[in-house]
């Protein structure tokens, strides 16, 4: 049985790693673009729902899990929203806290270390929470637990995810092992089930079958109206997208 502390470890050692390559860099974090996260994830395909799935949130409270270095929360912030950003990774978290300071945005982001399963926040305190492609890095079903502590009634989670079942990826996923943390898992149905279990209301966005690249160009945009098509006329090939977008409302 996989021991907590050796998730934890790897965890961290892989991102923290990561992020260190960049703070050791002579650079400004100073991004160039100020799009509001609106802006930025209607050319994202497998982000645009949040946008409408998520409304207004100006002056409401937001929790960016597992956020890297804190991009996206960048994004949110320019929108209005109070962010605050967790990741298990300390030196994540410096690469976020130097981003929201370059950027003038300091007051509205609140960078934390912190494990997606022991958030320390008080009870229904959140009117958003985030998760982009960091829930198959953690136990999913103490994560879960957690987003439904914390989520206010009527708050509103995205959780978007790698799926387990594209066949072109999951032969990307062996052949790339060294990209990957030792741990990491994409969501499978087994966790769709235990997500399900804890939230009645739950609906679910695909993305990604011809258009597996992260890419906004002209092929990339038509494959990817083309795979809507397809999820729409044969619902059974949404299991083998490459992305699924989880909506949650308590």
């Amino acid at each position: 049985m996989l021991n907590t502390n050796d998730r934890y470890i790897d965890e961290i050692s892989f991102f923290d790693q990561k992020a260190r390559k960049i703070l050791n860099q002579n650079r400004t974090f100073k991004l160039t673009n100020t799009k509001t996260h609106i802006e930025l994830f209607s050319e994202i395909p497998h982000l645009k729902p949040v946008v409408p799935f998520f409304g207004n949130i100006r002056n409401k409270k937001l929790l960016d899990l597992g956020c890297g270095d804190g991009w996206a929360s960048l994004y949110f912030a320019r929108s209005g929203a109070y962010v605050f950003c967790c990741d298990i990774s300390p030196k994540c978290i410096e690469l976020a806290k130097k981003y929201a300071e370059a950027n003038g945005l300091a007051d509205r982001i609140t960078p934390l270390v912190m494990p997606a399963e022991e958030l320390s926040f008080e009870d229904n305190f959140f009117d958003f929470v985030f998760m982009n492609a960091a829930l198959h890095h953690c136990d999913v079903e103490r994560v879960v637990l957690q987003i439904k502590r914390v989520l206010k009634k009527g708050g509103k989670a995205a959780i978007i995810e790698d799926f387990a079942y594209h066949p072109f990826l999951k032969i990307y996923r062996f052949l790339a092992r060294s990209k990957h943390t030792k741990y990491e898992k994409p969501l499978s149905k087994k966790d769709i089930a235990i997500i399900l279990s804890e939230f009645p209301k739950v609906e679910f966005k695909y993305t990604g079958l011809l258009n597996i690249f992260n890419s906004n160009n002209f092929w990339a945009r038509k494959l990817e109206l083309i795979d809507q098509k397809i999820f729409e006329i044969v619902p059974i090939l949404r299991k083998f997208a490459k992305i699924i977008g989880i909506y949650i409302e308590k």
